[in-house]
């Protein structure tokens, strides 16, 4: 079996070093020989060239997995001709199934996109209830400050709807960002993000150093699933002011954002293999 612990060569098939007498190292004992100290793909020679794969003798990997070297560049990928040219190994000499990777040996970890859903997913508000600030008329800075309190005094007991009345009497009196941030806060409980979210942006724009603001911000963005987004604003948070709860979803939104970006990966990987088997098809001659 071949080893997948053994230290591979950083030039792969590119270095071309894969038998003792390439490297003329025959009299020096085999432990001290490239091949056999570093691990290279099996391979097979193109003996008559391909326009996609380069000149008559051409080393080309045993699989596409293993990558292709030398044509396209160290490290470049297989062209989507090879599949169907690979010739298989029939050395079974133990000390070369040792030394290279051969895909009957070694297995195959297929990644496919993880659509599996989550607490975060299961959180998004879907169908968003519309909503509007309350016309509160002309407020001194009297009954601002008045509202402020009132406002503070209903969050608490955790009637959000009075909240959110009240602190519009304040920003009509007295705007703030961190009052701004307070009815997000309100208004993402009661289940309107993209409101809590316009609030945020008008926080930031006051004070872009609030911490609390890019906390709530990360928190409604989350709960419209721009989970990407949610976690930049939540780093931004955290930097200013950390706190374990933010931490805890800091974690969860890391999770996510990586999640996706793979998907993503992995969706552009599939789509390219399609183009380029697609390209490789025949065309009819009518």
């Amino acid at each position: 079996m071949a080893s997948n612990t053994r230290p591979q060569c950083k030039y792969g098939l590119g270095c071309r070093i894969i038998t003792p007498e390439e490297e003329m190292s025959t009299k020096l004992p085999v432990e001290q020989q490239h091949w056999h100290k570093f691990q290279h793909p099996c391979y097979w020679v193109c003996e008559k060239g391909h326009p996609e794969i380069g000149p008559p003798g051409t080393k080309v990997p045993l699989h596409t997995r293993f990558g292709m070297h030398g044509k396209d560049g160290r490290g470049g990928p297989c062209p989507a001709v090879l599949p169907g040219m690979v010739q298989p190994c029939t050395n079974m000499d133990p000390l070369h199934r040792k030394c290279f990777r051969h895909p009957e040996d070694d297995v195959e970890v297929v990644e496919t996109i993880d659509e599996t859903e989550d607490d975060l997913d299961r959180a998004v508000i879907r169908d968003e209830a519309p909503w509007a600030a309350p016309d509160v008329g002309d407020v001194g800075e009297d009954t601002a400050i008045e509202a402020k309190g009132e406002a503070a005094e209903a969050a608490a007991n955790g009637d959000f709807s009075a909240a959110v009345l009240a602190y519009s009497k304040a920003l009509a009196g007295m705007p703030s960002a961190l009052t701004y941030a307070k009815r997000a806060e309100a208004l993402l409980r009661l289940g309107h993000p993209s409101a809590a979210i316009a609030d945020c942006e008008v926080a930031i724009e006051k004070n872009p150093d609030s911490a609390k603001t890019y906390k709530v911000m990360a928190k409604a963005l989350a709960k419209k699933g721009d989970f990407e987004d949610a976690y930049a604003k939540l780093c931004t948070g955290i930097k200013i002011d950390f706190d374990e709860d933010a931490a805890e979803l800091q974690k969860a939104l890391k999770i996510k954002s990586d999640k996706l970006k793979k998907n993503a990966e992995l969706r552009a990987k599939a789509a390219a293999a399609a183009e380029a088997a697609a390209a490789a098809e025949p065309t009819e001659i009518s």
